[in-house]
């Protein structure tokens, strides 16, 4: 997979763990978030690899010294576009694909982040998401496909209407991108939302609006591709990590 360099969005401040420390930094099995997700990157071949931090910079800064990951700094946090926004300059003269993930979402395996990168490469996408099948898909983006199986529009739960919230695939916020497509698109979303704040999930619409093609690939261990925004959450992540190490 040496073709995708790969972006973690990390500067999260954490607020709804009520923790003092960065998201990112929150260990699970003794190990922060972030290095969790830089362990998958790696594996998977992924190079250069771009941790975009924000919260806790310094601390931050230590604690991914010596990873051989660049940096770069989200001064202030205007959502998952601006992170990414953020990070361009570092991929400037970059142009392979771009596999964007979050340091919040640290089980995923190396293998999946191969297979997203090989599926996108195959159907020459200029995006591809990772979705996964949710029992309970409840306040999750649901992918909407058109017959050819590409992704028409993803919509957001409150958006939904009875019949698009049936739909059980879901977006987990894990994409590959053409480096071009995804850097021409992101200048065109705006903060036109509640939170005044750029959402990498715009770039979608927008690519599918200029009529260049969506894919989507399906994780099939949702538990891999969960988030951790709460307590609970990170319980439970602590659970599926622990369980994998007696595995192994």
């Amino acid at each position: 997979m040496s073709t995708s360099a790969c972006i973690i969005l990390a500067a999260g401040e954490g607020t709804r763990l009520k923790s003092k420390c960065p998201k990112a930094l929150l260990p699970l099995c003794g190990k922060p978030l972030v290095l969790h997700a830089i362990d998958a990157a790696q594996a998977a071949g992924a190079d250069p690899i771009v941790v975009v931090i924000g919260a806790g910079a310094e601390q931050m800064r230590t604690t991914l010294d010596g990873t051989g990951v660049q940096i770069a700094h989200q001064a202030e946090r205007k959502g998952t576009g601006h992170a990414v926004m953020c990070a361009q300059p570092v991929l400037a003269d970059y142009e392979g694909d771009i596999i964007v993930t979050c340091a919040d979402i640290p089980l995923v395996r190396p293998q999946t982040f191969v297979e997203l990168a090989r599926h996108h490469a195959a159907t020459q996408a200029a995006a591809t998401i990772l979705t996964t099948i949710c029992p309970d898909p409840t306040g999750y983006g649901r992918i909407v496909r058109d017959q050819q199986g590409m992704v028409r529009e993803i919509v957001e739960h409150k958006d939904a209407d009875e019949q698009t919230r049936q739909i059980t695939e879901i977006n987990t916020s894990i994409y590959c991108f053409e480096a071009s497509a995804l850097f021409a698109a992101l200048p065109k979303i705006t903060p036109t939302n509640v939170q005044h704040e750029y959402y990498l999930t715009d770039v979608i619409p927008e690519l599918i609006n200029q009529g260049r093609p969506v894919g989507a690939i399906i994780a099939e261990d949702c538990e891999e591709v969960m988030g951790i925004n709460t307590r609970a959450q990170h319980a439970e992540a602590e659970r599926i990590a622990r369980g994998r190490m007696r595995k192994r």
